[in-house]
């Protein structure tokens, strides 16, 4: 199908960049969607991921809805205005952050 798709090389490429992509890419797809979770899912049991790193990956990216529920337990409805407003780019910057600190930590071990 990738290849069906021109695809293939590409595939093989994140395959090769190792685990610490795939598990940058199960954070962010998980908290931002950016890319859709089910695809890094698919590509994390495609490369033989392993499953713990896969399931502590989970419970970080889906982070995000423990925030909101504490936030909403914690502070009521009087937060709602300040999520919907503001929420998005906060988990905006979460991500960029992360990816960026990334990138930081494997640049000079490429």
């Amino acid at each position: 199908m990738l290849e069906f798709y021109g695809k293939l090389d590409a595939f093989q490429a994140l395959a090769n960049s190792g685990p610490g992509l795939v598990l940058l890419l199960l954070v962010t797809s998980g908290f931002s969607h950016i890319p859709p979770m089910k695809v890094v899912t698919i590509l994390a049991g495609l490369i033989g991921f392993p499953i713990v790193p896969f399931i502590l990956s989970a419970i970080v990216a889906r982070g995000r809805f423990f925030l909101l529920a504490w936030l909403l337990r914690h502070y009521g409805t009087s937060i709602l205005g300040f999520i919907e407003r503001r929420f998005p780019w906060i988990a905006a910057g979460i991500v960029v952050l992360g990816a960026l600190a990334y990138f930081l930590l494997t640049w000079g071990h490429a």
